[in-house]
């Protein structure tokens, strides 16, 4: 297993592929975070968004800065269709017949590349718009606050790439499976965060957008009414990644390796 482990952190590490997304995911967290407040300065007044000058406009802000963990489901997706689009599939399993330590190995360092970029990308984008908020009147959040944008962060980040290296053994084809996601994740279900909480509140992004418990009412919009609370949010993220992982272990033991 450790054998495995250590291939596995090699070929995410020797990519360069890694290290632009990472990059991707950092540029990606900061256009969210200065878009923000761009727009806030704009049309938050027609809008009725909460402005600056409050805690909950700021955390609105804020909350942009863990934006990042689509690169995560990426990377989780990149590390497993990349056996079948390099054709390295047959050696890997040579090297170590018991697939499920090969699948248990991606997941770990996924979980682990999905942390650091996620970590990584937060960080910076939250000093990045730190700074540019300092150039208008503002209010300040509590320590506290930082810490939850950090949390849901991490915590979205582990789960997403979970959820892309099982993905990645479901749908082998790279571009299809990257494709395929984002479609979902960033348009299906941010639509239905959107339009109908009710329903989205079990979905993927709606668990991630219940961490960061904000809520705001405007004429034109809701958000976070409907949403499950922080620690509902954190254990239906938690059900999925053991969902997705279950499923893509069972796929990989029944399926041919070619």
């Amino acid at each position: 297993m450790n054998r495995t482990l250590t291939a596995e952190f090699r070929k995410l590490l020797y990519q360069r592929s890694t290290w632009w997304l990472l990059l991707g995911a950092t540029l990606f967290s900061i256009l969210n975070t200065t878009s923000a407040v761009a727009s806030i300065q704009s049309v938050g007044k027609q809008l009725e968004l909460p402005g600056l000058d409050t805690v909950e406009g700021l955390r609105d802000v804020y909350a942009n800065s863990m934006a990042a963990y689509i690169f995560a489901l990426i990377i989780g997706i990149m590390l497993s269709t990349g056996e079948f689009r390099h054709n390295t599939a047959v050696a890997t399993y040579l090297a170590q017949a018991d697939r499920r330590k090969v699948l248990g190995s991606k997941m770990v360092v996924a979980v682990v590349a999905g942390l650091v970029v996620q970590l990584v990308a937060t960080i910076v984008s939250i000093v990045v718009a730190y700074l540019y908020i300092a150039r208008y009147p503002h209010a300040d959040l509590q320590f506290g606050d930082y810490l939850r944008f950090i949390w849901a962060a991490e915590l979205s980040g582990a789960v997403l790439a979970v959820v892309g290296v099982a993905l990645g053994t479901l749908v082998r084809n790279q571009t299809l499976a990257i494709v395929g996601a984002l479609i979902w994740l960033l348009l299906i279900e941010g639509l239905l965060v959107a339009f109908y909480e009710r329903i989205a509140k079990w979905l993927l992004t709606g668990a991630i957008s219940s961490l960061l418990d904000i809520q705001f009412e405007t004429s034109y919009m809701s958000f976070g009414r409907n949403l499950l609370p922080a620690w509902g949010g954190t254990l239906l993220l938690l059900a999925y990644a053991a969902t997705f992982a279950i499923v893509g272990m069972l796929t990989t033991l029944r399926r041919d390796i070619d």
